[in-house]
């Protein structure tokens, strides 16, 4: 049904019950109007940032959609080399891990040729146990402390906001 403009009143305009969807983001279960404050109870994987103000101090709830932990996981878990960083939109820590990697693929090629000229096979051999032992160990446990924080929730994404938390729903529907 169709409501012509002039039969709205002024005072219908100041009742926030008519902008209910505009206020909970079209992203909310349920909601409740006291002393004229409307508060969203949100959908699954949304969140209020309380950041934009609709009217009357009214700020609009519901409003930003959370990343999901599992594709941060699989991230994580799977791809490595800091993807799970890209998708959380931390650009600065994906560019850091990358930068890592690739500042320990030329040191390895710099050992490997520019010293095995220069160097007995002695030091040579030491260099090789520094790179091939300790590195992929330093990053085994990195790769371990990264998922556990993912996996508890206490890796948030670039705008500082929490992860939905779907995991659990993966394995208990």
């Amino acid at each position: 049904m169709f409501v012509n403009s002039n039969q709205i009143s002024n005072s219908d305009l100041d009742d926030l019950r008519y902008f209910i969807n505009e206020i909970c983001s079209y992203n909310y279960k349920f909601f409740n109007v006291t002393n004229n404050i409307v508060s969203c109870t949100c959908n699954e994987g949304f969140i209020s940032t309380n950041d934009t103000i609709f009217s009357n101090n009214q700020y609009i709830q519901c409003n930003y959609e959370q990343k999901k932990r599992y594709i941060v996981f699989f991230f994580s878990f799977f791809l490595l080399f800091g993807f799970e960083y890209l998708y959380l939109e931390k650009y600065a820590v994906f560019v850091f891990i990358l930068i890592y990697i690739i500042f320990v693929i030329i040191t390895s090629c710099y050992i490997c040729v520019v010293l095995r000229e220069t160097q007995e096979k002695e030091d040579l051999k030491s260099y090789f146990f520094i790179i091939f032992k300790y590195l992929p160990f330093s990053l085994v446990v990195w790769w371990i402390l990264n998922n556990i924080l993912i996996i508890s929730g206490s890796v948030k994404d670039g705008n500082n906001m929490e992860t939905y938390n779907d995991i659990a729903l993966l394995f208990y529907g």
